[in-house]
């Protein structure tokens, strides 16, 4: 009411409708005292799931009509960026509570007042997928050279003044070569541009999964060459990792075993 001459002049505004598709479900006790919900798409795929405690009667969510999260393409935290939103089309929930399943459709429509043709939309969904399995990708990459590293550092560590300048030259060559490649994905580097060549991995992947989630719109060429590129600079940190994890990696792990120090587990190459 402050500012206003009368309760008439006054500004009056409810809460929005939340953004998406609103589930309701009534749920009695069950033994865990939880409710999973599932939404898969006209192919079984599930798309999100949630778990929820509902109380006793009738209970709603809402999804927001987006994908399950891909990793964080630096390795860090538990928090995955958020998957792209569904295609329109028919979608099948399932709910779970204990012993109980109850299933449905929903139907999501595309917003009237976007005219886009189902092919761009899909050319756009497709996108936003692929970028998001380089995410997931990338952060694998980065987790199992972060396994390698700590196991070489317990190694030089355990090592103590043992007399094996061998094996505290092949651990600080290793920790070299994984710096190097980790490095290139997520450490501070000078680039130019929003895709410049000397921009991390990480920070490129980000940027065009932001980019091609920002419309409906078919890709753009300049995002079609971006995917392109980061792609190729993907592809070839994961063969140079893969080919650490199947020779250095394995000497080194071999040459530590045989001083008695069991502490570098065999790490799988990257798919």
């Amino acid at each position: 009411m402050q500012g206003y001459r009368s309760t008439g002049h006054a500004m009056f505004a409810g809460e929005n409708r939340p953004y998406g598709a609103m589930i309701t479900y009534a749920a009695n006790a069950s033994e865990d005292g939880s409710v999973t919900v599932e939404i898969s798409d006209d192919r079984g795929d599930v798309v999100y799931d949630t778990t929820a405690s509902p109380a006793r009667g009738l209970n709603r969510i809402v999804w927001n009509l987006r994908r399950r999260g891909f990793a964080a393409p630096d390795g860090d935290g538990d928090e995955p960026e958020e998957g792209p939103e569904v295609l329109p089309g028919t979608y099948h929930v399932r709910t779970v509570a204990g012993s109980d399943t109850s299933e449905t459709t929903l139907a999501i429509i595309p917003d009237p007042r976007l005219q886009i043709a189902p092919a761009d939309r899909r050319a756009k969904s497709d996108a936003l997928l692929a970028v998001g399995a380089r995410m997931n990708q990338s952060h694998r990459l980065v987790g199992n050279i972060r396994q390698l590293e700590d196991a070489v550092q317990r190694v030089l560590e355990e090592l103590g003044d043992r007399d094996r300048e061998d094996l505290r030259a092949a651990g600080a060559a290793l920790e070299d070569s994984l710096g190097a490649l980790v490095g290139q994905i997520v450490r501070q580097a000078e680039g130019p541009g929003l895709f410049g060549r000397g921009n991390l991995v990480a920070g490129q992947l980000r940027n065009l999964y932001s980019s091609l989630d920002s419309s409906w719109d078919r890709p753009t060429d300049a995002q079609e060459t971006a995917m392109m590129r980061v792609s190729a600079r993907l592809d070839a940190l994961v063969a140079s990792f893969n080919g650490l994890a199947v020779r250095e990696a394995v000497q080194f792990r071999d040459a530590a075993r045989a001083a008695g120090l069991d502490l570098v587990p065999t790490v799988e190459p990257i798919r």
